[in-house]
């Protein structure tokens, strides 16, 4: 008895864990990535829809613009053109982007470390380079945090030009960093089409 109950126990402290890691854990990534994405697709419609009640020929693109206002007089031109309601609208905006953040930073993290992971099962050091741009990607949301409190500053009515500096400077450093890591995945998944395509041959 004793030795069954030894036996059972050693089972699940040395197999169950790699078992875990090897097969449960992949599983559980799959299901990670369809609730991100599901929770991204309906955060992106909401912004959408607000970004729609933004835009005009002051603002032609919405809260992005806003985002690269860059100064205290152009962010009062487009305060004029939105009136109170499309001032509501942006705050609403900015409020969503805090949670849309986390979402994207999360489901980009995850897709280029599974992307990585392929690869470099053939490629150690390309595999690894993904590994390098997943880890930027909470770099980029930081640096969207920050912009977003400089706007809400600005919004809110501040008189320093400091923040809507600070909004275009961090909004600048985070476009360029999703859009590389944008690129990354890409170009890893064309990657990895094409070696299957190969491998079928």
């Amino acid at each position: 008895m004793r030795h069954d109950l030894f036996n059972k126990a050693r089972y699940w402290t040395v197999n169950f864990p790699q078992r875990v890691i090897t097969m449960d854990i992949a599983v559980d990534r799959k299901k990670t990535l369809f609730a991100l994405a599901f929770l991204l697709a309906i955060c992106s419609v909401a912004m959408g829809w607000v970004d729609s009640l933004l835009t005009n020929e002051t603002v032609p693109f919405g809260i992005v613009s806003f985002e690269f206002a860059g100064a205290l007089t152009n962010a009062d031109a487009m305060f004029h053109s939105w009136g109170t309601a499309g001032k509501t609208a942006a705050a609403f905006s900015l409020g969503i982007d805090y949670l849309y953040l986390v979402l994207y930073v999360m489901f980009g993290y995850l897709c280029l470390t599974i992307t990585g992971e392929k690869i470099a099962s053939r490629h150690t050091s390309t595999g690894y380079l993904f590994t390098v741009f997943a880890r930027l990607l909470p770099v980029a949301g930081f640096f969207d945090a920050i912009e977003n409190y400089g706007l809400i500053r600005v919004l809110f009515g501040t008189m320093n030009e400091f923040w809507p500096q600070l909004a275009y400077g961090a909004a600048l450093v985070k476009f360029v960093i999703v859009g590389v890591c944008v690129v990354a995945l890409v170009l890893g998944q064309c990657f990895l089409m094409w070696q299957r395509q190969a491998t079928k041959r």
